[in-house]
């Protein structure tokens, strides 16, 4: 188990995360996972808005609320909103993920003083990939699975070079001994499964699951049995520094227990606004079960809208690749679907996605995209 490989860890000053997009479980380069303590995760969401605040804050996407571009997370302490602690957060001060995660600037390392906590998000392994040109890839990869995967190899294998870039910057401050580094995904990608390609939505497990390694001269090269969740990061990584994390939090800390199962939530959405497909799901090790709230009206207009958006990745690939449609549809139009062979039953699977939407939604404070960030989307593919 997870914990008994972490004991090995002693206390640490620093904490770095970094969080590479859109990184599938089974895509977890070997130079990344022989570093440390790999084991398989839960991912929150399958997009990015609703994934991300759930790895800083512990939360799930029903308590943090972020369910759209343009949301904000709670105020509360979190992982980069501690007052004994130095954070940075690098990157474009453009990119909307600033705003939601209430980071008024980019802050990089190299202004820091221990201990300190630094989180890195990197777009190297989100669509388009290595091609600079969103209308580009789109044409040369729509209905493409063997080129699509080829690109998304590549993209993945630079993510590796930059994190050990990340971690001989903070090797030539002398301070590994001091620093914990974990490696994770947001969610997972779709590479043609079932005519599907990209991510958000439907709910399988090529999006679901993300690999998590933790890495510090003390742990061991190790594959730990059973499952973690994004949200027991935070929590885990407090622990670490001899802290402890909030107690009202979904994650727990992988020092003490380790989850028997995780929840997914997923939206498919027109115009980026309205969610006509809205789905939850609960997985184990094994497998999960997946719960569609949406009625059969919506879920026929989701397939539509899907297949018939003129420019959209999604659509053009079926049509290059039509005899996938049926496979594709059934993802969207289905109400409950079973994935693998999960430990948890069906019934209690049914109990367990009934408690979870019983669960409050908490509503997010929200701002409106600056035309920057909008612009930053739609290089991303998401406007």
């Amino acid at each position: 188990m997870i914990g008994d490989s972490l004991r090995a860890l002693p206390e640490v000053d620093n904490v770095f995360i970094y969080v590479a997009d859109s990184l599938r479980y089974d895509s977890l380069p070997e130079s990344v996972s022989e570093r440390g303590v790999s084991v398989k995760t839960v991912a929150p969401a399958l997009a990015t808005y609703m994934s991300m605040p759930s790895i800083v804050t512990g939360l799930s996407p029903r308590h943090h609320g972020v369910r759209s571009w343009g949301g904000k997370i709670p105020k509360q302490r979190d992982f980069l909103h501690d007052p004994d602690v130095e954070t940075a957060y690098p990157g474009d001060p453009d990119d909307v993920h600033h705003e939601m995660l209430r980071m008024d600037e980019a802050r990089d390392l190299d202004n820091l003083d221990s201990p300190w906590f630094c989180y890195v998000h990197s777009y190297l392994s989100h669509l388009p990939y290595e091609i600079d040109d969103l209308e580009e890839f789109v044409a040369e990869t729509a209905g493409d699975v063997e080129r699509t995967r080829e690109l998304y190899d590549r993209a993945v294998e630079s993510v590796a070079a930059d994190f050990k870039e990340h971690y001989r910057a903070v090797r030539e401050r002398d301070e590994l001994e001091e620093t914990l580094f974990v490696f994770t995904g947001d969610h997972g990608e779709y590479l043609g499964e079932s005519g599907l390609v990209g991510h958000s939505s439907p709910i399988r497990p090529e999006g679901v699951y993300v690999p998590t390694v933790f890495i510090h001269p003390d742990l061991p090269d190790a594959q730990a049995d059973g499952i973690v969740r994004s949200v027991d990061i935070y929590p885990t990584v407090v622990s670490a520094t001899g802290d402890s994390a909030p107690e009202r939090i979904d994650g727990t800390d992988l020092f003490a227990s380790q989850p028997e199962y995780g929840y997914t939530d997923a939206l498919a959405k027109l115009n980026n606004e309205t969610a006509l497909w809205d789905a939850a799901s609960v997985w184990d090790e094994g497998g999960g079960y997946v719960q569609v709230d949406s009625g059969l009206g919506k879920r026929l207009a989701t397939v539509a809208g899907k297949v018939g958006k003129p420019s959209g990745w999604q659509a053009k690939h079926l049509r290059r690749r039509p005899q996938d449609i049926p496979a594709f549809a059934r993802h969207y139009l289905r109400g409950w679907q079973t994935f693998g062979t999960p430990a948890v039953t069906e019934q209690r699977a049914r109990q367990l996605l009934a408690e979870y939407r019983d669960q409050t939604p908490v509503e997010p404070e929200r701002e409106e995209l600056t035309e920057a960030q909008r612009e930053n989307l739609q290089e991303l593919g998401y406007l």
